[in-house]
């Protein structure tokens, strides 16, 4: 500490800087999207192009390109969270939790769906737990 009571530089360092849990949410958050985002996208440039597009198809095209947008919102919500832990970290975890129910009660309950949604739960929790850390750890040491 100074003498002018100002809090001193490794306090402040130490509240800016991003925690481990932190970069862990963030990578696991925003990889898993990418990573469903381009899977998804390279699944349909697949299929459109091994079978070709024609005139009277192009409509369905265009169905099954909004389609695949729809995998691209876990990308978006690891955006999302990227900055905001709390907000992004809430719809992750609840977009997870609201997926999990759609399917359980849906279809016959496979692995695979486990398998696709715990990553995003995990983000998700990951993101909350950041957010809890970075709250208690927010407060800086009064100058004495």
């Amino acid at each position: 500490m100074t003498g002018s009571g100002a809090v001193d530089d490794k306090a402040i360092l130490r509240h800016h800087k991003a925690s481990p849990l932190c970069w862990a949410a963030r990578l696991l958050s925003l990889g898993y999207g990418l990573l469903i985002a381009l899977y998804a996208l390279g699944v349909f440039i697949a299929a459109s192009v091994g079978r070709g597009i024609s005139r009277g198809e192009a409509v369905e095209w265009v169905l099954g390109l909004l389609f695949i947008l729809l995998w691209f919102i876990p990308l978006a919500l690891a955006v999302i969270a990227w900055r905001w832990h709390l907000v992004g970290g809430t719809l992750i975890t609840a977009g997870s939790a609201g997926l999990y129910l759609f399917f359980a009660h849906s279809v016959n309950m496979q692995w695979g769906i486990h398998l696709y949604l715990l990553p995003l739960l995990a983000g998700g929790i990951l993101h909350l737990l950041a957010w809890h850390m970075e709250k208690r750890t927010r407060q800086l040491p009064q100058p004495a």
